[in-house]
């Protein structure tokens, strides 16, 4: 854990001191020069929600226990489950310096595979989506004409059709939380993020613009 630590401390270090640099070079910056823009895009991928991965992949057995019937020893056998990962665009309003709104609008696929419980040949895929729209507000605690350092939360709703086959309702609520994101760049930059919810857990990276 002091490993990692070490790491992103040193990460940070050194992406300040090249944006200390890149200010140097250029001289003095008045306040609304560093930044003027309000509104940025950006277009993400991040690894899928564990939670709602589990919601899809229901397992590699036939659901077998020494309670279950007749109907579940027979029931189809569901194979591995596969996902495109969570794939987003942001748009975010910058409100102040350190302050600003964001809406996620985004989606993941998931499939996997039925066979016979009996014969186990394959019977069909079945395909589910999960397509979230999550409001956010986004707290930014550095600042830099290179580099911004932030966090954000937000909550949302989300639609998930082909989910009901499995028991689950169409429609969801939908949360996400990033304990640390860093954007380096000017008007074109890269993200990387790092949070848990239903749009991604773990990490999450993409590129943005701003306007």
């Amino acid at each position: 854990m002091r490993q990692y630590s070490k790491l992103i401390i040193g990460a940070i270090l050194l992406l300040s001191c090249a944006d200390g640099a890149y200010a140097g070079s250029y001289g003095p910056r008045k306040v609304h020069e560093i930044d003027p823009s309000r509104l940025d895009v950006k277009f993400c991928w991040g690894i899928p929600s564990w939670t709602i991965r589990d919601n899809f992949a229901t397992g590699n057995e036939s659901w077998y226990s020494p309670t279950a019937g007749v109907n579940d020893l027979y029931s189809d056998i569901v194979g591995p489950s596969y996902t495109t990962g969570s794939f987003s665009s942001v748009v975010s309003y910058k409100l102040t310096r350190w302050l600003s709104f964001s809406g996620d609008l985004g989606a993941s696929l998931f499939w996997h595979k039925l066979s016979d419980a009996k014969t186990g040949v394959k019977k069909k895929t079945q395909v589910g989506a999960f397509i979230y729209l999550v409001p956010s507000i986004k707290i930014v605690y550095l600042n830099r004409p290179l580099v911004r350092l932030y966090s954000s939360v937000g909550a949302g709703l989300a639609l998930q059709p082909g989910f009901h086959l499995l028991g689950e309702p169409v429609g969801t609520g939908a949360s996400q939380i990033s304990f640390f994101g860093v954007e380096y760049g000017d008007d074109f930059f890269g993200m990387v993020e790092v949070g848990t919810g239903s749009i991604f857990s773990g990490i999450r990276f993409g590129v943005g613009y701003k306007f």
